[in-house]
């Protein structure tokens, strides 16, 4: 160790009582010793990012396709199924763009849930893709199982986080569903089936769900997480570990800084006493 040579060099000036030379060799193999620890937060930092990248693309991409599908959906279906509710003659809403809206929200479902099935959301198959990884970087690095768990908990968690906003469009997405055809397999089950509702109170039965419909799906546009159209996609931890991350590099700097101009400030002094004890 490079601290060990210091030592041998130092040691036998310590009983000539210099204790300058003492304070100096322990600053040094302190100093030593933060340069370690910092080499190993870099190599830290550096496999979470090689590993994250490894993890997100087996996983689906962005969802911004599908925020779009979305908002696009809640455009279309809330104007014009309203529009097209109050200006048709029979006071219901044109067959059209009934079934327009129907079918859309059979297939935004089905993008959704495509997104769904390949994202971070779903915990088992996320826990097996950082599972693989992990394993594969331990091999490559020689990590030790302690880093190994650090690692695969740091991924979990910020990916779970990443996949919020696709937790939240599934959300919308079932909802839509369970609005648009839901409602008109429910109408017909209580009419032709169940018989429940009569032909004279179906007309006002259906208005009463296509309201509701159209209204239901407003305000689950009003939900989309939109954020995630502005650029990057949000990743609140790793946004919050740039931002400590930054300050402990810079606090790092700092602290090397002060080490060393303690050491050259210490020199003149350990040269006087080095020179004055070679006198004696």
């Amino acid at each position: 160790m490079g601290y060990q040579k210091d030592e041998w060099l130092i040691r036998p000036f310590l009983f000539q009582g210099l204790p300058q030379l003492e304070s100096a060799r322990l600053r040094i193999i302190g100093y030593r010793m933060f340069l370690i620890e910092s080499r190993d937060l870099l190599m830290n930092d550096f496999l979470y990012e090689k590993v994250s990248k490894r993890v997100e693309r087996r996983l689906s991409k962005s969802p911004r396709l599908a925020i779009i599908n979305a908002f696009l959906f809640t455009l279309f279906t809330a104007p014009v199924g309203l529009w097209s509710k109050f200006t048709h003659a029979s006071g219901t809403i044109d067959g059209v763009v009934y079934w327009v809206i129907v079918l859309w929200s059979i297939g935004l479902f089905a993008h959704i849930a495509s997104l769904y099935i390949r994202s971070g959301a779903r915990r088992n198959p996320r826990e097996k893709i950082i599972q693989e990884e992990v394993l594969d970087a331990g091999e490559s690095y020689q990590l030790e199982p302690d880093e190994m768990i650090d690692l695969h908990l740091r991924l979990s968690t910020d990916i779970e986080i990443q996949s919020k906003s696709i937790k939240q469009l599934m959300t919308i997405g079932i909802s839509n569903l369970l609005l648009w055809p839901g409602t008109l397999i429910l109408a017909t089950l209580l009419y032709n089936v169940a018989q429940i509702i009569t032909e004279d109170r179906f007309g006002g039965f259906f208005n009463a769900l296509l309201i509701l419909s159209l209204i239901g799906s407003f305000v689950l546009g009003l939900m989309l997480p939109l954020r995630e159209l502005r650029g990057k996609q949000s990743d609140h931890t790793h946004d919050l570990y740039a931002i400590y991350g930054y300050k402990r590099k810079r606090s790092s700097a700092i602290e090397t800084q002060d080490v060393e101009t303690e050491l050259e400030d210490d020199l003149p002094m350990q040269t006087e006493s080095l020179a004055s004890a070679r006198k004696r």
